[in-house]
């Protein structure tokens, strides 16, 4: 795939010496509604004239949720118990503490803020200060590492039992074996990688699925890294401890488990497009350490000529949730109401799974709030 073309679909979108190897298919995930009730509840909070009522980048931090506003090239934080606004942290734009536009971001805590911005690593201060940086476009071996970078399907993570960031690995088109997640020491600044490649799926058909080679990747837990594609619904585990890989099945029973092969050598930008939207898109999956639970959204396919002969745009593709015990059993998938979220606007608090109702559709929405609706699962015994 040519990175022109990779590059506008995402502006479209807003280590070891030996490897221990077990493939796991997890076979009997089955749906068991009945193990889980849940009720969605919302939250309001008011808006200054710098903030906004949509964040592309941001993490959520204990109870704060820390928000990259472009439009002011600042550092949004919001209380969300008390449901107001803490303060802004206004970043520079050049000299020697300047940040470029952010394009990942992660808070280990308020004085260590990582971020991913113009192929450099920054860790911030409370203050929006660089305490450290990196950069990520220097002399490397371009054939073992590829262009590193973070985005919102491969979120920017700090490990801080391995003093580690882990960060996407993007090669030349006809590269499909090489392993996609590096991992950025900050105490030596030097790389390395982990055993993780594409699927199967992926290599056995020359990486021929359009818009949807990319990989997610969210945080990780328990020393497990979860992984999945957009291109297909199995979810990956490695254990950075003992070098295991696992695959499971997390089959929908509204979408398709895998996106029909398109050529990439395919010229035709239309060609793309009617791909993208004729097939499901598998998004990163999320953990829950309140609940034990793991959350997955995905959007499902929509027939690229609508019933009135107009083509269909991504804003018409249905979003799902699926939801997993931390065996990733399915305990329930749930068809989201129709043009009310928006993609990668999601996460894990305390009170539950918080989504973002701005969908360009949603005739209710409040510019001057910032509005989630928190879905809260409940396990029944």
């Amino acid at each position: 795939m040519k990175n022109s073309i990779k590059l506008a679909y995402y502006g479209f979108l807003f280590i070891s010496s030996i490897f221990v190897s077990c493939h796991t298919d997890n076979t009997t995930n089955q749906t068991n509604s009945s193990r889980l009730t849940y009720q969605v509840d919302s939250i309001s909070i008011p808006l200054d004239t710098l903030s906004l009522p949509r964040y592309d980048f941001f993490h959520h931090y204990k109870d704060t949720l820390f928000a990259y506003n472009l439009n002011t090239h600042s550092m949004d934080i919001f209380s969300l118990s008390s449901k107001k606004i803490l303060h802004h942290i206004i970043l520079d734009r050049e000299g020697s503490n300047g940040v470029g536009q952010i394009e990942g971001l992660y808070v280990h805590c308020p004085d260590s803020v990582f971020v991913y911005a113009n192929k450099k690593l920054h860790v911030l201060d409370d203050q929006g200060k660089i305490r450290q940086s990196i950069s990520l476009a220097r002399s490397l071996d371009y054939q073992k590492f590829g262009s590193l970078a973070a985005n919102l399907h491969f979120r920017l993570q700090y490990d801080a039992k391995r003093k580690t960031v882990f960060l996407l690995s993007i090669y030349a088109p006809g590269n499909y074996n090489s392993p996609f997640i590096s991992a950025l020491n900050l105490n030596s600044e030097e790389f390395s990688q982990l055993p993780i490649t594409y699927s199967d799926y992926y290599i056995n058909n020359q990486g021929n699925v359009g818009y949807l080679a990319y990989p997610n990747k969210d945080l990780i837990y328990h020393d497990l890294l979860v992984y999945n594609f957009l291109y297909e619904s199995n979810i990956y585990t490695y254990d950075l401890k003992n070098r295991k890989k696992s695959v499971y099945k997390a089959e929908s029973k509204f979408s398709p488990s895998y996106a029909s092969i398109f050529s990439i050598k395919n010229q035709n930008p239309d060609n793309w497009s009617k791909h993208s939207l004729e097939n499901p898109h598998y998004f990163h999956v999320l953990y829950d350490p309140y609940r034990q639970l793991y959350y997955r959204f995905h959007w499902g396919q929509v027939s690229y000529q609508t019933t009135k002969g107009q083509t269909s745009t991504f804003l018409d593709k249905e979003l799902f949730l699926m939801v997993f015990d931390e065996r990733f059993n399915i305990l329930k998938e749930i068809k989201l109401p129709k043009d009310t979220f928006i993609i990668h606007s999601w996460f894990v608090g305390k009170e539950g799974l918080y989504v973002s109702p701005t969908h360009p559709k949603n005739k209710n929405q409040e510019e001057d709030k910032l509005n989630f609706q928190i879905f809260k699962f409940e396990k029944n015994i």
